[in-house]
């Protein structure tokens, strides 16, 4: 695996935990996905997080990404639910996953957690898979469950893959639902960028504000969180502020700003320069693209002898203080001069003023 892939993935895993760290993101899961055979009703309140490090018998350090247990209204434990991402297929799914139920069910075990008859509790597994291809081969889990469909001995583990979900209609109504719309609008990257900043609207707008209305704000922020970084992993170069990862009001406004560049470029001919900023890989490729990016976008909201001052000032300013898109835009609606963002730049590094 390259050291990109393991950067992807290492980032995906944190952020399905933060997401899937929330009891009522887990309820729509179990509610939407799932769907237990239960005599009762299901609410958040009966979703208990669980210890997801064991120490196998060889001493191993093995980790899970999330535990969840169900307990009845009565608060007797019924099922535990197993939570894996996975941002690329992994042939060795079916061992990974029986190391986990395996630990996890010697860790219910210690804990007394079982089911009123004294018979250990189910195990729920998942696999969330979110990678650029569709999960290539089923993995399996042991045992059979009274709740679940599945053979006696190994049964087709459960793989939720938003590649699934090309034809087939979402749950609507759901926080899961609204994330494998969203990772389904990063992915579809023939698409013009404008486009996924719609598909983004349209699912903070229409679907996770009427879910998130009452919920907490350390949710929404972590909602927040999670689709901005996904959108700038897999849709490179969109311009966002820190705010965009906490706010999801941030995050729209940003992403409006987005689809404004992008319809002006593309009208004047001038996004190719972008798009190779944002596509080519090595620093210095990435550099020249960005810098061809900042010119052109001054040329179209100025004039073109503005657009070579300001390329004349580029050249001697690091690259870490060059302005954003962003801040350009917001510079041409306030009438400003956009060689001032490049004095304060100077000014800021301590460095005096370049005189025009």
């Amino acid at each position: 695996m390259s050291a990109a892939t393991q950067t992807s993935t290492l980032r995906y895993d944190l952020l399905f935990k933060l997401l899937m760290g929330h009891p009522l993101v887990v309820l729509h899961l179990i509610r939407g996905f799932l769907k237990p055979r239960l005599d009762f009703p299901l609410r958040a309140s009966q979703l208990q997080e669980l210890d997801k490090e064991w120490i196998a018998p060889d001493l191993e350090h093995r980790v899970s990404d999330k535990v969840w247990l169900l307990r009845d209204p009565a608060g007797q434990p019924q099922i535990a639910l197993l939570l894996e991402g996975q941002a690329r297929y992994d042939g060795d799914m079916t061992a990974r996953m029986r190391t986990y139920m395996h630990e996890l069910w010697r860790a219910l075990d210690r804990l007394g957690l079982q089911q009123a008859d004294g018979a250990p509790l189910e195990l729920m597994p998942l696999v969330f898979h979110v990678g650029p291809h569709p999960w290539a081969a089923p993995w399996y889990a042991p045992g059979q469950s009274a709740r679940l469909d599945g053979a006696v001995g190994v049964r087709p583990g459960t793989t939720i893959d938003v590649h699934a979900f090309a034809s087939r209609p979402l749950p609507p109504a759901n926080l899961v639902s609204c994330v494998i719309a969203w990772e389904r609008a990063c992915l579809r990257r023939e698409r013009p960028a404008e486009q996924v900043g719609q598909d983004l609207h349209r699912i903070i707008q229409q679907e996770l504000a009427p879910l998130l209305a009452d919920g907490s704000l350390a949710l929404r922020q972590d909602f927040a969180h999670y689709l901005a970084a996904r959108l700038q992993g897999e849709v490179p170069g969109v311009p966002l502020h820190p705010e965009a990862f906490a706010s999801l009001t941030a995050l729209e406004a940003d992403m409006v700003t987005w689809d404004e560049i992008k319809v002006a470029l593309h009208q004047t001919g001038l996004e190719q320069g972008l798009e190779q900023g944002l596509e080519q890989g090595e620093e210095k490729g990435v550099e020249k693209g960005k810098a061809q990016s900042l010119v052109e976008f001054v040329t179209l909201y100025w004039n073109e002898a503005m657009g070579q001052a300001f390329q004349a000032r580029l050249a001697h300013q690091e690259v870490r203080a060059w302005p954003s898109l962003r801040a350009l835009r917001a510079a041409y609606e306030a009438g400003r001069d956009p060689c001032a963002l490049l004095d304060a730049a100077e000014r800021a590094n301590g460095r005096p003023a370049a005189s025009p």
